[in-house]
């Protein structure tokens, strides 16, 4: 079994434009040596919205076909809502062997982006900010964690670009 340890660096808000960093750390809990065949990380907004109130059609980014197996990295997979943002996947590691109690650490940065809603959570509408990390080991299906944090805004300073 090989165990993915997510940490973010800083208090768990940003402001966007800044770096977040993370710091993605692979063991190998099992007693033969193991693989990870990909890791990939990426940032992601979701809306979630009483969809009989607000009409969301407009603002979702569309899913690639390939994103509906098991195998591909889709950071969306199983939340509700419409993702309205997300950064470009980056590739953390591809073909890692661990020996039996083998550690590795890989960093991962990637700026807030610019130009999407801050962080809110109302009774009908839910901006939420997520770092997404998956992992797969061969013959498995690839395995997802989401960790939530924050996007604080300037008052004045936020424009929306659609």
């Amino acid at each position: 079994m090989v165990e993915v340890r997510v940490e973010v660096s800083g208090q768990g808000a940003f402001m966007p434009g800044e770096k977040l960093v993370a710091s993605v750390t692979f063991t190998n809990e099992a007693a033969v040596a193991a693989t990870v065949a990909w890791a990939g990380a990426q940032i992601h907004c979701q809306l979630v919205c009483r969809e009989d109130v607000v009409r969301t059609d407009s603002l979702v980014v569309p899913v690639s076909p390939a994103a509906s197996t098991d195998t591909s990295f889709v950071p969306n997979r199983g939340e509700r809502g419409s993702t309205i943002l997300s950064t470009p996947t980056t590739v953390l590691v591809c073909n890692l062997s661990l020996q039996p109690g083998e550690t590795k650490t890989v960093s991962y940065s990637e700026h807030v982006p610019e130009g999407g809603p801050p962080s809110f959570k109302g009774r009908l509408v839910k901006y939420m900010y997520k770092l997404a990390v998956g992992a797969q080991r061969p013959g498995c299906p690839a395995q997802i964690s989401r960790i939530p944090f924050h996007v604080r805004t300037i008052p004045g300073m936020w424009t929306w670009v659609n």
